[in-house]
């Protein structure tokens, strides 16, 4: 309108036409491709690895940890858009993610968790005087694993459901991550203690047997030989020192190959307590409650496998530090049923020293109460 009221000729009014559309267009992508980047930028923190896996298949070659705080500091502060954060797992997860992941760093946590419903999702208000201002649980299959702990938003504003939602999935992805890596990291741990206390016991053998046994067998020969009845006394001394440390070292080693469970939970931890344990103890007792068998048969198969597991780990500490030089040692595992099942092992050993988990100590015991 304005080319024709200036007397333009026509061609003049397409060329600008052309031109402003041209530009428009321009903005148009500019627009469109800045909002495209801004958008890869932040979503990538969330689509990267962790290398929480990476980091206990080779320790030190990756900075896991450190991600997943990068990742958890990109939800707060791209997404949610808050000065605070942290993510605490309960339930199931607790005993494996013992480390919270905060935002920042340093953040303190409240001095206690919130408590939440079994089937509540909402996002709970909490009383003021802390940081945190909203708390949002995080479920599971096998209930609430963790809580989400948000302080007020930039603002004063709201967060919406869209933004509730992304948080949650991300803070179970996270937990779930950070659990992997935990139990990952104890199934090492226990393999290669495992290892090695089966390396020592090979070699503890071959030593007794060339630095003892062999010496005193040779010992007891020679002196039967050259002077047969005055010595006889000290040989007979001789042969019963060996039998007693072949004795020890047949009772130290496992009579047959470890029986995996049949699924029959009672039945199992019978054998395991009076068949393939008995020869390293002096004494062993097994008794069930009456409502034991109803209780073990109602019991999921994986629950009953890892309580089994547990069990026998259990009496294998006990055979293994239990055993002083002169006391007999004894075993009683007694398992009684009702609303849960209850096993309880005890033994007559002299103990030893606390265990030291940083050492690598207890993580066998650990790895079972995860797993239930």
């Amino acid at each position: 309108g304005a080319a024709l009221a200036a007397g333009w000729r026509p061609v003049y009014s397409l060329l600008l036409t052309a031109l402003l559309m041209t530009l428009f267009f321009a903005l148009l992508g500019w627009r469109t491709f800045a909002a495209q980047t801004d958008f890869v930028r932040r979503l990538q923190p969330f689509v990267v690895s962790t290398h929480l896996v990476e980091e206990v298949i080779t320790p030190g070659a990756g900075s896991g940890a450190q991600d997943a705080g990068a990742t958890f500091a990109a939800l707060c502060d791209e997404v949610l858009q808050t000065d605070y954060g942290a993510l605490v797992a309960s339930g199931a997860l607790a005993d494996l993610v013992t480390q919270p992941l905060r935002y920042p760093a340093d953040a303190p946590l409240p001095p206690s968790l919130p408590r939440f419903d079994a089937a509540t999702d909402d996002l709970l208000p909490l009383a003021p005087g802390t940081d945190a201002a909203w708390a949002l649980p995080l479920h599971g299959r096998q209930g609430q694993l963790g809580v989400l702990l948000l302080g007020r938003r930039r603002g004063d504003g709201l967060y919406t459901e869209e933004e509730i939602a992304i948080a949650r999935a991300i803070g179970e992805r996270l937990l779930d991550l950070q659990a992997t890596a935990a139990l990952a990291r104890r199934l090492l741990d226990l393999t290669r203690v495992q290892w090695a206390e089966g390396q020592v016991a090979d070699r503890q053998t071959r030593r007794v047997l060339h630095d003892e046994i062999l010496p005193d067998l040779h010992a007891a020969l020679i002196t039967l030989r050259h002077e047969p009845e005055a010595q006889a006394e000290q040989a007979v001394d001789l042969l019963a020192a060996v039998h007693r440390q072949i004795a020890d070292l047949l009772r130290a080693l496992p009579v047959r190959p470890p029986a995996r469970p049949s699924g029959r939970l009672l039945e199992d931890l019978r054998r395991l307590v009076t068949e393939e344990m008995a020869p390293r103890f002096d004494t062993v007792r097994f008794t069930a409650g009456a409502d034991a068998s109803a209780t073990a048969a109602r019991l999921r198969p994986l629950t009953a496998e890892v309580t089994y597991y547990a069990v026998s780990e259990l009496v294998r500490n006990a055979a293994r530090h239990g055993r002083s030089d002169d006391a007999p040692l004894s075993l009683t595992v007694t398992v009684e049923g009702g609303a849960g099942l209850t096993v309880t092992v005890q033994d007559n050993g002299k103990g030893g020293p606390a265990l030291d988990p940083d050492a690598g100590a207890g993580q066998g015991l650990a790895l079972h109460a995860a797993m239930l």
